[in-house]
């Protein structure tokens, strides 16, 4: 978990009818996988509290063996009820892990969503700086969105990307130039300013939460005991 940052990359409404704008990627090249794993497999995750607020992230929705699934941040689904918006459809959603460390979780939505699962293949090289990765969220009111930028550091757990996020970025997916999942967006750095009390957001220096370790047998574990892994 990045103690200096800031890691609530949600956006924070009371109206829930926030506009969603949907892409078709048919004039992407095929050997793109990077940027069609995200657009294909984005979804904008809510969550809703009794005092009626409503706060927004991102994940992506995958497939491994049996199981369907979304991993997002862990952050994004910290407070109330969780849904995922299918279309303009809320589609209520399960937590069935949470690692506030990792800042990672993973959610199971109540019946299956409209776009197809993506299989999940996941990227373990603990070293890929230089490479070129993408995230594919709903960052603020911009609508669906799709972000490239390259690894300036990286290590087993965590990596940090030379990009931009938004606050709704929280839990979008990165993935590689093979369409495989590295990690989820985490925080921006925060630096402080001498023309203000407060540090201000650098929104350019993106820190990722990595997912090396959802395998199979780390999903099976997850959906045995009763979806309550944490």
């Amino acid at each position: 978990m990045w103690m200096f940052l800031v890691s609530c990359l949600l956006t924070m409404e009371v109206d829930e009818k926030t506009t969603v704008v949907s892409f078709e990627n048919k004039s992407l090249p095929s050997c793109n996988q990077r940027l069609v794993a995200g657009l294909e497999s984005s979804v904008r995750i809510g969550f809703e509290v009794p005092e009626g607020f409503a706060g927004w992230g991102s994940g992506n929705y995958f497939k491994m063996g049996k199981h369907k699934f979304i991993v997002t941040a862990a952050h994004v689904v910290e407070e109330g009820s969780v849904f995922v918006l299918d279309g303009e459809k809320k589609v209520p959603a399960e937590v069935v892990y949470k690692n506030t460390d990792r800042d990672v979780a993973i959610i199971v939505t109540s019946s299956e969503l409209s776009i197809k699962a993506k299989k999940l293949k996941v990227n373990d090289k603990p070293n890929i700086v230089g490479e070129l990765i993408n995230y594919t969220g709903y960052p603020s009111n911009l609508g669906k969105s799709t972000y490239t930028g390259f690894v300036s550091k990286s290590d087993n757990t965590a990596l940090i990307m030379q990009s931009f996020a938004l606050p709704g970025s929280s839990g979008s997916v990165v993935f590689d130039k093979r369409g495989r999942a590295i990690g989820v967006v985490s925080a921006v750095k925060l630096s402080p300013t001498p023309l203000s009390p407060y540090p201000e957001l650098v929104e350019t220096i993106v820190f990722i939460e990595r997912i090396a370790f959802i395998d199979k047998e780390f999903l099976r574990e997850v959906f045995m005991d009763g979806h309550r892994r944490r």
